[in-house]
């Protein structure tokens, strides 16, 4: 089993989700888009800069031993895609689970 992940702003409404050949490519893009929050968090939330990380660390956590604990994404173009929203830090992160959970 495995799990490619994507993360949006639930401000900014819904993200596209990242379609990859690998899942090498889909994790590294969702990295990029995680130390991209993390950038805006520092600079924008500076009483918790480490909002996102953490969180994002605990959701994948959570996800790693319970993949199906997020909703399907309704809006998603992929098919399987499911999200989890991160509350505290007003994110969503997109994923898709390969294999049976």
């Amino acid at each position: 089993m495995g799990i490619s992940c994507r993360v949006s702003n639930s401000l900014s409404g819904y993200a596209e989700p990242v379609e990859s050949s690998t899942a090498n490519q889909g994790l590294s893009q969702a990295l990029a888009q995680i130390e991209e929050a993390v950038r805006w968090c520092t600079r924008n939330r500076p009483s918790a800069p480490d909002a996102i990380p953490k969180d994002v660390a605990e959701m994948v956590a959570v996800l790693s031993t319970q993949p199906g604990v997020g909703a399907p994404a309704r809006r998603g173009r992929v098919k399987g895609a499911r999200r989890v929203n991160l509350t505290r830090v007003r994110y969503d992160i997109y994923y898709r689970v390969s294999g049976n959970f």
